[in-house]
């Protein structure tokens, strides 16, 4: 095996109806982010089906099997994820929050496809 690959698909909010707001400090620490930023909320549109949502985008995380990760296979679930880092693994939840921050998707849909950050 030499690599391990996962992908998701998050909705894109939708342009015409999307609107930027502080969301709640509790709502933006789902995903681990800071407070202080705006971020998209959905609203729903005629073109959109009244959904907020329009079109999807892929994050992916791969992660290359390589001495590193050999060495610390069997170990603990932290131990893989530090080599992971250490090798340039970007992890879903860490796409997600990027994708958050442009106006990408929205920090419901992050937690929807991957969950409640730890």
């Amino acid at each position: 095996m030499r690599t391990i690959l996962s992908q998701r698909l998050l909705r894109r909010p939708c342009a015409a109806c999307r609107h930027g707001e502080r969301l709640q400090p509790e709502e933006i620490a789902r995903i681990g982010l800071d407070s202080r930023l705006e971020l998209y909320r959905p609203t729903g549109c005629s073109e959109c089906d009244f959904t907020g949502y329009s079109g999807r985008i892929g994050i992916h995380e791969a992660l290359t099997v390589d001495d590193g990760i050999r060495a610390v296979l069997g170990g603990t679930a932290s131990a893989i994820a530090s080599a992971a880092v250490a090798g340039g693994t970007t992890f879903l939840y860490e796409q997600g929050r990027r994708l958050c921050m442009t106006g990408d998707t929205t920090v419901d849909e992050v937690v929807r496809v991957l969950g409640e950050a730890d």
